[in-house]
């Protein structure tokens, strides 16, 4: 088994800025791939949507930012996409607290828009929610390791999931499961793992 790269990808130039961290978290499923920057902006943050054509390159289709910009907001921490949805989080949103952003993908050119923002049901600062998320075609479930409660104590860490409802209605935000374990200490400060990343960022693709 041998890889061999079929394309380098970097943010249109347009967009580039130094320490932006263009690919600190990605997702793809099909012909769509989701790249972040977010350090971008003075740690504003943004996503890059890609679609690959026919010859099987990616294609810069669109840029977005928060619908509600913060410095530092790190949009992009963490992000998921899949046929029609696209998740992406805020980890410094609210000093910390954390959120989650809903765009639907267009069918027709795969274009996103802005469709509700999902915030913790503590909504602690501090909590980290959307560290890490993961979305499917019926579950969004994200994780706030830095939430605690006076059964598991600081920092043990919960992950909260969300049902989807309809694909034309979006997430069920009051259909809701929290998880958690006392797990102290889970992790440092997210904020200082941001500066081991490369600076500008590209994307390498591989075939086999």
């Amino acid at each position: 088994l041998s890889f061999s790269v079929t394309q380098e990808i970097a943010p249109p130039v347009e967009f580039q800025n130094s320490q932006m961290q263009f690919g600190a978290s990605l997702s793809c499923f099909n012909d769509l791939l989701a790249i972040s920057a977010p350090n971008d902006s003075s740690f504003e943050g943004s996503v890059f949507l890609y679609s690959k054509d026919e010859d099987g390159n990616y294609s810069f289709i669109q840029k977005i930012t928060s619908e509600d910009p913060q410095i530092p907001n790190i949009f992009g921490y963490s992000l998921s996409i899949t046929s029609d949805l696209l998740a992406v989080s805020s980890l410094q949103h609210g000093i910390g607290s954390g959120e989650v952003s809903l765009y639907d993908i267009d069918e027709t050119d795969d274009s996103l828009s802005f469709r509700e923002t999902i915030r913790s049901s503590a909504g602690v600062s501090g909590d980290y929610f959307g560290y890490d998320l993961d979305l499917n075609e019926s579950l969004l479930v994200i994780g706030a390791p830095n939430a605690g409660d006076s059964v598991n104590g600081e920092d043990s860490g919960a992950v909260e999931s969300r049902n989807i409802v309809d694909a034309n209605l979006g997430y069920d935000i009051n259909a809701k499961t929290k998880v958690s374990m006392n797990i102290v200490n889970l992790m440092d400060e997210a904020y200082s793992f941001l500066p081991n990343l490369p600076t500008l960022g590209r994307q390498v693709m591989f075939s086999y």
